[in-house]
């Protein structure tokens, strides 16, 4: 087990209506993450468009 585990998450636009698809937000943000993740495997210094679980608590406190 690596000693630390990183989740990606998109939050959804639009959670009450369902349909096939993403919402062009979420599908605009997919190749930004996938980016972030490729940087972060590789190793390298990569743009970071995510927020940290601990920013992301304390921004809503």
């Amino acid at each position: 087990m690596p000693g630390d585990v990183t989740i990606f998450a998109i939050q959804g636009e639009d959670m009450l209506t369902l349909f096939e698809g993403c919402t062009g937000k979420v599908e605009e943000s997919l190749p930004l993450v996938a980016d972030e993740v490729e940087a972060l495997v590789k190793g390298l210094d990569g743009s970071c468009i995510s927020i940290g679980l601990d920013e992301r608590k304390n921004r809503d406190a």
